[in-house]
């Protein structure tokens, strides 16, 4: 085991416990939090202090191809009934495509599996949000899904996947995929000049009675940033996680 770059020796004798079960050494899950004991260079035991379990995804169909979104960062592709290992926790499961969509707080406990239904979560579709932006910057342009909109007035946008396309003249544009899954939401469009003054986007959650569960992946020079307000976002095939302007660990080639 290596521990603060410095290599440890797991014997015959090391003790494994979890909830002060013993277990083996290989039930140690990846993301797993450890507390560990030892003497010199050999290993005399080790607890999991956080340990992990399983959520259990079928009856997709309506939502293959999709993504589904698990907490704040854990980001999966749809397709077809599966099984993800977890931290130990509770999360706000997300799923959105073609209309349909919901969300669902899991808790999963230690070494325990919760299936979820998919089909369950579809709600009454197809689903449409009322999607408003705010301008920060005069003649900026936005495109969804290709076609310019009229940001002064709110926009009805179906539950699912969306291609956003913010231009304006002396500043960066920026590219992301929004997947809308709440009843309304509020964009803040702040761009990001060319000489490097300004800030980048962010989202603002603006819901009546909405699932808060929208995500914004900025796809800029500078790399890809995600915030959250009320739908998920996946930029073109890398990704990353941000709930509530909190940059979270990179999740790259979902989608490749």
């Amino acid at each position: 085991m290596v521990i603060d770059g410095h290599k440890y020796k797991i014997t015959d004798k090391t003790k494994v416990y979890s909830d002060h079960m013993k277990i083996l050494v290989d039930s140690i899950g990846e993301d797993d939090a450890i507390t560990v004991i030892g003497k010199d260079k050999e290993i005399i035991s080790i607890a999991i202090t956080t340990g992990h379990g399983y959520i259990s995804l079928v009856n997709t169909a309506v939502f293959d191809g999709s993504m589904a979104f698990i907490g704040d960062k854990i980001v999966t592709m749809v397709n077809g009934n599966e099984t993800i290992e977890v931290p130990e926790g509770t999360y706000l499961l997300t799923v959105a495509n073609n209309g349909w969509g919901g969300s669902q707080e899991i808790t999963v406990h230690r070494d325990e599996n919760v299936l979820v239904n998919l089909d369950s979560m579809k709600g009454e579709g197809p689903s449409y949000c009322l999607l408003t932006f705010l301008v920060t910057v005069p003649d900026t342009f936005v495109y969804l899904d290709g076609k310019s909109v009229d940001v002064t007035e709110p926009q009805k946008v179906q539950y699912g996947a969306h291609q956003l396309v913010v231009k304006c003249a002396g500043y960066k544009a920026w590219k992301k995929i929004l997947v809308v899954n709440s009843e309304s939401a509020e964009i803040t469009l702040e761009m990001e000049a060319e000489d490097g003054s300004g800030t980048t986007s962010t989202v603002e959650e603006n819901y009546d009675n909405a699932t808060p569960n929208e995500n914004v992946t900025d796809e800029s020079e500078n790399g890809a940033e995600e915030e959250t307000a009320g739908s998920s976002i996946k930029n073109d095939y890398d990704y990353e996680v941000d709930y509530l302007s909190t940059i979270s660990d990179l999740i790259s080639n979902l989608m490749n």
